[in-house]
């Protein structure tokens, strides 16, 4: 498990980086699996929209 090196931001992207590689891993163990792939083609293509809409320039956004 990573450890906070007294940044409390670096701490955290540690950690998510390490949640996200465990749940790939996880998903890909779940594919092996008859009939689960079929279950998450939804989830997969939403999950490609964001990615779309995450590296898309930001709107600017003003307030009053």
């Amino acid at each position: 498990m990573p450890t906070n090196c007294g940044s409390p931001g670096k701490g955290a992207v540690d950690l998510y980086a390490d949640l996200a590689e465990r749940g790939e891993g996880t998903v890909q163990r779940l594919r092996t699996r008859p009939g689960v792939d079929e279950r998450t083609e939804p989830a997969d293509d939403d999950a490609a929209q964001i990615d779309e809409a995450n590296a898309a320039p930001a709107e600017k956004v003003t307030t009053r």
